[in-house]
């Protein structure tokens, strides 16, 4: 019997989104399965706080944690391709 096995790869999250008003900031990654990704976040969180700071804010705070979005299913409704997206929030205006 033969066994699958996952392959572990790294992401690292890119900036996809967000609201400059709202002052948030989008990363995503996407993946197959049977992957189980190892996901390097240094990248995303400077990214962030990068953006944060272009936009007049301060630096950026993982917020709402992370959704993951199903793109792609089997005709089983299993999901073979899969977005991760991490919000971060920008903190207070750095000017009053």
């Amino acid at each position: 019997m033969a066994a699958l096995t996952a392959c572990q790869t790294t992401r690292t999250p890119q900036l996809t989104g967000g609201s400059r008003t709202e002052g948030v900031v989008e990363l995503s990654y996407e993946y197959a399965w049977p992957d189980d990704p190892a996901v390097n976040f240094e990248p995303g969180r400077v990214a962030a706080r990068e953006r944060c700071k272009a936009w007049g804010y301060l630096p950026a705070e993982l917020f709402i944690g992370f959704k993951s979005q199903c793109l792609r299913q089997n005709k089983d409704d299993a999901c073979l391709r899969r977005r991760v997206t991490a919000s971060y929030q920008c903190t207070r205006p750095s000017k009053p």
